[in-house]
Parts: C-alpha cells; structure tokens; sequence
C-alpha cells in the first residue's frame, strides 16, 4: 500500500482572547546574579507594598514591607542557588529569578 498524501481537515474558531500587552517593569531588580545583596528600585513607588524571597523549592525565605522606592537584600547566608523575589504592592506583582553564588 502506498500513501500518497494525508490531509487532516478541522474548524478551529477563537472567540474572546484578549491580546496579551507586556506590563513596565514598575520594579528592577540587580543583578540577578551575585554574591551578597539584591536591589530593588521603583520609580513609581506607591508606599505600601510586600517582597517575599524564597528558594527553588517555593520555601518562604524572608518577607518584607516594602516602605521605599529602594530597598537591599542581603542574600549572604544563603547558600548557592535559585531565588525568587516577589514583589506586591496596590497596582502590581512580579516575580524576579536570582542566582546566588559563591
């Protein structure tokens, strides 16, 4: 037996997808690879806001008020890995991925 072609035939309709806009970095977070200390900067600041760290196995390491537009982190005792840093103020919330090294 020869095939020579298939064809597969479907309807596929789509019906009330939103288009997907990326969202501003409200929040930078460097450097995502060190050593020691983490910094997190908002320019649009709101006053009231959360970072909770954890490790790559979703264990809360450190929550935080956040009171300022800067704020550092210091990851010093921590052993090598990967972090996660969540921020959560009024408007926004983000998760950022830090690698500690040695």
């Amino acid at each position: 037996m020869k095939v020579d072609s298939v064809s597969i035939l479907g309807l596929s309709s789509i019906i009330g997808i939103e288009e997907i806009k990326d969202e501003p970095n409200l929040y930078n977070v460097y450097p995502t690879i060190t050593t020691n200390e983490v910094e997190i900067y908002s320019a649009t600041f709101s006053g009231k806001g959360f970072i909770y760290l954890s490790d790559a196995l979703g264990k809360l390491i450190l929550n935080k008020d956040l009171k300022e537009n800067k704020t550092i982190i210091n990851l010093h005792s921590l052993n090598e890995g990967i972090y996660f840093i969540t921020i959560i103020d009024e408007n926004y919330s983000k998760t950022f991925k830090v690698i500690k090294t040695e």
